[in-house]
């Protein structure tokens, strides 16, 4: 269709704010992941209702502390998050622009209408009808 609407993220689907989760942090060793000296965090992270989750978090001191390791618990399975070849830069503002010769629509029903328009060929009489 090579056309997009730009859809203003709602409430709901943004962040959770820090009212809605309480994190208690306990340093539990140091240790080094991927080259990177890290400190060894033991991460409880309790919701408003009251449901928590732990996670053991390897923040590295030489990358302002971004977690390069997160290791949890999901359904009974072992889960392990490795981040390599992070970069702290800024990336260019370029790299969210949509691609050149895309159609703007101010919303998606615009555009699906639009769309199923032009694969009808465009006509908005009623079909022929015969006699």
């Amino acid at each position: 269709m090579q056309s997009y609407a730009e859809i203003p993220l709602s409430k709901a689907d943004s962040a959770p704010t820090n009212g809605d989760y309480k994190v208690e942090i306990t340093e539990i060793g140091k240790e080094t992941v991927d080259g990177h000296p890290c400190a060894k965090n033991k991460y409880t992270v309790t919701d408003k209702e009251g449901t928590k989750n732990e996670y053991t978090v390897w923040n590295a001191t030489d990358l302002k502390k971004f977690p390069v390791k997160i290791q949890t618990v999901e359904q009974g399975d072992n889960v392990t998050m490795l981040f390599k070849n992070v970069s702290l830069a800024k990336p260019a503002a370029s790299l969210f622009d949509p691609p050149a010769g895309f159609t703007k629509y101010d919303n998606m029903q615009q555009m699906m209408q639009t769309e199923m328009m032009k694969r009808m060929g465009g006509g908005m009489g009623m079909p022929p009808m015969g006699h």
